[in-house]
């Protein structure tokens, strides 16, 4: 589900007549306001920050992650939505070298050859043709993007695991929040209705839903895990890119979507499997 809704957050980059700035710190906006009144609701013990040094990774996690969203959005501002999902989806191959780093482990030939897989089936997925008439801007965009997506990721897996994902969500929306808001050049009282409900289905459908179960999943799993089954969303994201904007499905596209999807149902069936031998 997570991928499936991750998939259509591309599509926003384009639809909302805003900058990639605007669109996040409208995103972080209301995603705050919906998090935090929840939060207040439930429990507000789950705000509680143990210590100065839980603090400090929160704080770093929440600028990662907002980095992450701003070079994900521009890049497809400044390219195209395959530009953007191909760069972003590097991010498997850097979680699978840089986990091990972070566990003081080498790295298993198996994890890097389905990380190599993960990475051959996204460059199909755009062709020759249209990387070669987009800007290289918005690939350096979207490989940063990945990189501080999946630094965030595993900073949330190894030092914020105790942490409730609604509360670490709430904080990396407010951290995101300001760090946007020097840069802001929107006027809300000039946004229409339409855009409006956009902005409201953007953050609430596509953003706090997804993320919160992707926060979950990293309780559970490994990162690297975590993140190849999200490279479903390369499938997804292309998939709405045509139903929406017309976007031309290549074979190339076909065939790098096959690899993907054969990586994605390996990883699901080792990780049921690792869960029954854990249950018994």
């Amino acid at each position: 589900m997570s991928a499936l809704l991750f998939g259509g957050t591309a599509l926003f980059s384009k639809i909302l007549p805003f900058s990639a700035n605007d669109i996040i710190l409208s995103r972080s906006l209301f995603s705050s306001i919906i998090l935090g009144f929840f939060l207040l609701i439930i429990s507000s013990s789950k705000l509680k920050i143990l210590s100065l040094k839980d603090g400090a990774f929160i704080i770093l996690s929440g600028l990662f992650f907002g980095i992450h969203l701003f070079t994900y959005f521009y890049a497809i501002q400044v390219s195209s939505i395959g530009i953007g999902v191909i760069s972003l989806f590097t991010f498997p191959m850097i979680t699978t070298l840089l986990e091990p780093v972070i566990l003081k482990k080498s790295p298993k030939l198996k994890d890097i050859l389905l990380g190599l897989m993960v990475l051959l089936g996204v460059f199909f997925i755009v062709s020759d043709s249209t990387i070669a008439s987009n800007s290289l801007y918005g690939v350096g965009l979207g490989i940063l993007s990945a990189f501080t997506y999946s630094l965030r990721n595993l900073i949330q897996k190894y030092r914020l695991i105790n942490y409730s994902p609604l509360s670490m969500l709430f904080y990396q929306m407010v951290i995101t929040l300001f760090l946007m808001m020097p840069f802001s050049t929107l006027n809300y009282s000039e946004i229409s209705n339409n855009d409006l409900t956009l902005l409201l289905i953007l953050s609430i459908v596509f953003t706090i839903v997804p993320h919160l179960a992707v926060i979950e999943s990293l309780k559970k799993f490994d990162a690297r895990a975590v993140s190849i089954i999200l490279t479903l969303q390369v499938f997804y994201a292309i998939v709405f890119a045509y139903l929406v904007f017309k976007e031309e499905i290549k074979t190339s596209i076909v065939f790098g979507a096959s690899i993907i999807l054969f990586v994605v149902i390996y990883e699901s069936l080792r990780i049921r499997f690792k869960l029954k031998n854990t249950n018994k």
